[in-house]
């Protein structure tokens, strides 16, 4: 239970103002606990995730530019990404929901724009849960496969370590390459 809690927690804070992605918590337990608690956390996080982009898609139906100005403060988003997102919203919102999830885009500016674009709420949040799950099982996925790696090379004792550096140097590249 509390490593639900955890990713309720985690996916909600993502998905509003929080920068670290719930993969990191998700991945962790694929190798800790296996797939099957992994995937049911990953169930889990994309609920929080889908209760997170409802509070901003609230929140910006009131207060869209404040609600924008706290985007713009987070670490790594941009204006600029905030309009393309909305660019690639108005074009085909679904497509830009799913790509958004696996090429860095914060969730929370799609769920902002679906407020400022008046897409339908529920249609919008069933998309997002969709494409929250699809990326949080993928990331499980992928550290699983790295885990049977490690344990085909005699190095299973190295996944923790493994998974520590992977994230770290993940998020140097990422905040590097990101705009501030």
């Amino acid at each position: 239970m509390p490593w639900h809690l955890a990713a309720i927690a985690w996916g909600f804070a993502e998905a509003t103002v929080f920068f670290l992605v719930p993969d990191v918590l998700l991945t962790f337990t694929a190798i800790r606990f296996g797939m099957k608690t992994a995937f049911a956390l990953s169930a889990t996080a994309a609920i929080g995730a889908v209760a997170g982009g409802a509070v901003m898609i609230a929140a910006a139906g009131h207060h869209a530019a404040a609600v924008t100005a706290i985007l713009d403060a987070i670490p790594a988003i941009s204006p600029g990404m905030i309009a393309e997102t909305r660019a690639e919203m108005i074009e085909n919102w679904p497509f830009a929901v799913f790509i958004g999830a696996v090429t860095g885009v914060p969730f929370k500016i799609f769920a902002v724009q679906s407020a400022v674009l008046q897409i339908a709420e529920e249609a919008f949040l069933s998309v997002a849960f969709a494409a929250r799950l699809a990326r949080f099982v993928l990331a499980v996925l992928l550290a699983r496969i790295a885990i049977a790696g490690l344990k085909r090379a005699g190095m299973e004792h190295r996944a923790a370590p493994a998974w520590f550096g992977f994230w770290c140097l993940f998020y140097v590249f990422y905040f590097s390459t990101m705009p501030n």
